[in-house]
């Protein structure tokens, strides 16, 4: 509803008519760094910047203190759905963390609103691909912040290389190297401060707990709610790399190899790492590298005399830069300059105004395509395991130019007093990515932990708000009850709606369960409990719910006896996210079951491990349609948490299972 309320609201734009912008986070990005992107936009011809928004209220007000000259007197809110309510809105510009950027970009596209929305696209690969059907979707203009993209130069660069000035393009190296530190880590959990709504803040990521010295930016180094350097800053430069190859997509594995060294902070995410790509044939190097060249120094490391941009190495020479740059022959003379300067903010709006998506340097399919290769590379990080350094030197030696990267770090990890036996090298595996599928192909336990785990959905398997674990206090809101029902009906709800249904029911949930703390619950003999779910419409085929012919007496009397939801908002109208839902307690998309075949994430805690530990024999029996029926795998009912399971992989069949597909 939110989409079609919104798009009768839309305005046709003229080639001089004002864009009307909300700002969305106001952090250092936004409005804190330099002019941030407020002033950014301000200062664009034909924008009228109409509302700031931010949930923590302390950058809401400093940022309304330091564009009032620029700006006058603006709208200020907490909630950016507030925004998307508005008719006076034209367009929203995020910068927010990288958790946020998919629901909100979504968002937007339904409400009717065009979007900018920075680096990197989105937060998991998954959440990317529906930012690109969104925007599709709903005709909408969707810039993301490559900046470099915009660059003037660019064209002439990319098209001078590919001419084979230089000669053959050989291998690419894209690098960001800076200086980073410690996060800290706590002995206590970080209290979010008292100007932020935390709950606003927190959105569609984990509630768990936070040990780092502060709450804002240095969500970026954990993968709750970032993705770590390689797809922060380290964006800019792959995506500079893939112009250089002409949009060249992946065609072949994903490796990496990084270590999050020395700090022991609460940070996740990698302070040195190179992952490896071939994008149209041609090797990709992407390095990210926080430490200084040794203990002693403040240098930087630097490659071929650059620390941020890329390094293109051809037969003839090499170009290097970020955009602009120098070409230099082999033997080290310049032959010729490239400089420009960007206009990135400038082009979205040109777009709004002409409505022509074609005419943006960097629309959303495009910074989605560069954005997935950090996010690959830091879920290859996170299903790999440790090496030694001789391992590692073996491994590398295969690519000349890998091998030279390995040199440098290892190099750079031993003038630094790196215990590389307490901390080795973390080898991601070679992960074969299938664009058309959106999987991961080839077998064993790696790739399976790399289907189940999308950058940012955290590994921890603690219950996140309203999660199983309130779910199974709700359900002895009867104890002498021996059954319990849970009908459900999963409705077409568009994903604007879904939120705030979800938390809904949470809210439900955390009342119901406030009500049975005061109930005498420990009994003597704790009840059986049968947890029915019939979705797809199947509850109403039922006496109960008044089918015309259906005799379900025994349904009827467990509905009678038991406990009944028979409305259920899932976040998607199918089979597999209602039955996610159910057991997790987590909206299905960030389980990872965003749709009918997706496997349930191995990391998530289910209702059936929280009855197991309340002292239960778990078991599950009929259409499973969230995981394998494969013993071998962490993505089968035992992984899930139930004893005893004989299931069907689609609909009950007369016959059993083949051995295979059955655990007894």
């Amino acid at each position: 509803m939110m989409g079609a309320m919104a798009l009768s609201a839309s305005r046709v734009h003229g080639a001089n008519s004002s864009v009307r912008v909300a700002m969305v986070g106001m952090g250092w990005w936004g409005a804190q760094m330099g002019p941030g992107s407020v002033g950014r936009f301000a200062k664009v011809n034909n924008v009228r910047v109409v509302a700031l928004c931010d949930p923590d209220r302390e950058h809401l007000d400093n940022a309304a203190k330091k564009y009032e000259k620029a700006l006058g007197k603006v709208d200020l809110e907490t909630d950016y759905r507030r925004l998307l309510e508005r008719t006076d809105i034209d367009a929203v510009v995020l910068t927010t963390p990288n958790h946020w950027h998919a629901l909100q970009t979504i968002w937007a596209c339904q409400a009717g609103k065009d979007v900018y929305v920075e680096k990197p696209c989105s937060h998991t690969v998954w959440e990317g691909q529906q930012m690109v059907a969104a925007a599709r979707r709903y005709n909408r203009i969707v810039q993301v912040g490559l900046q470099v993209s915009s660059l003037n130069c660019l064209p002439e660069l990319t098209d001078w290389l590919r001419a084979g000035n230089l000669g053959a393009i050989q291998t690419i190296h894209a690098v960001w190297y800076r200086q980073r530190d410690s996060i800290g880590k706590r002995a206590t959990p970080l209290q979010p401060p008292a100007s932020l709504d935390y709950n606003l803040w927190l959105g569609p990521a984990q509630d768990i707990p936070i040990y780092r010295d502060q709450l804002h930016y240095d969500w970026h180094w954990v993968w709750n709610t970032g993705n770590g350097e390689i797809a922060n800053l380290g964006a800019h430069t792959v995506d500079l790399a893939r112009r250089v190859l002409g949009q060249a997509e992946l065609d072949g594995p994903v490796t990496s190899f990084g270590q999050r060294f020395q700090w022991d902070d609460a940070g996740e995410t990698p302070n040195m790492q190179v992952a490896y790509y071939r994008l149209g044939g041609i090797p990709v190097i992407h390095e990210i590298n926080d430490f200084p060249v040794a203990a002693a120094s403040k240098a930087l490391p630097a490659f071929k005399g650059i620390r941020q941009g890329v390094v293109v190495l051809c037969e003839g020479g090499h170009f290097m830069g970020h955009g602009q740059g120098k070409a230099f022959d082999k033997n080290g003379k310049v032959v010729k300059k490239f400089s420009g300067r960007t206009n990135h903010e400038a082009n979205f709006i040109q777009a709004i105004q002409s409505r022509k998506r074609e005419t943006l340097h960097c629309e959303v399919e495009e910074g989605f395509a560069s954005s997935r290769l950090p996010l690959l590379a830091g879920i290859a990080h996170r299903v790999g395991e440790p090496v030694s350094v001789n391992q590692l030197e073996a491994i590398t030696g295969a690519d000349p130019q890998l091998h030279d990267a390995f040199t440098r770090y290892q190099k750079q990890a031993e003038q630094l007093g790196f215990d590389l036996e307490k901390e080795p090298w973390i080898l991601g595996p070679g992960l074969k990515y299938d664009l058309e599928s959106g999987r991961f192909a080839g077998e064993g336990e790696q790739v399976a932990a790399a289907e189940c785990t999308p950058p940012g959905a955290g590994l921890s398997r603690a219950v996140c708000r309203a999660g199983a674990g309130l779910i199974l206090l709700a359900i002895f809101l009867n104890p002498p009850a021996a059954c319990i029902v849970v009908g459900l009906n999963a409705l077409a709800l568009a994903l604007s709606g879904e939120v705030s249904f979800i938390y809904s029911m949470m809210k439900l949930v955390a009342l119901l369960s406030a009500l049975i703390l005061s109930l005498p619950l420990l009994a003597a003999e704790r009840p059986n409990i049968i947890l029915v779910m019939a979705d797809d419409q199947g509850w109403g085929d039922t006496g109960y719910n008044g089918h015309d012919f259906a005799v379900t007496e025994n349904l009827d009397g467990m509905a009678k006896d038991g406990f009944v939801f028979d409305r259920f908002y899932a976040a998607v109208p199918v089979c597999s996210p209602t039955r996610a839902s159910v057991l997790t307690g987590r909206n299905p998309i960030r389980s990872r079951v965003p749709s009918y075949g997706n496997y349930l994430r191995p990391q998530e805690k289910t209702l059936a491990e929280v009855l197991k530990e309340a002292g239960y024999v778990t078991g599950i029996f009929g259409k499973l349609h969230i995981g394998s029926g494969q013993k071998d795998t962490p993505c089968n009912p035992s992984g899930m948490g139930f004893d005893e399971w004989v299931i069907g992989a689609q609909l009950f069949r007369p016959q059993p299972l083949p051995e295979p597909e059955r655990n007894h």
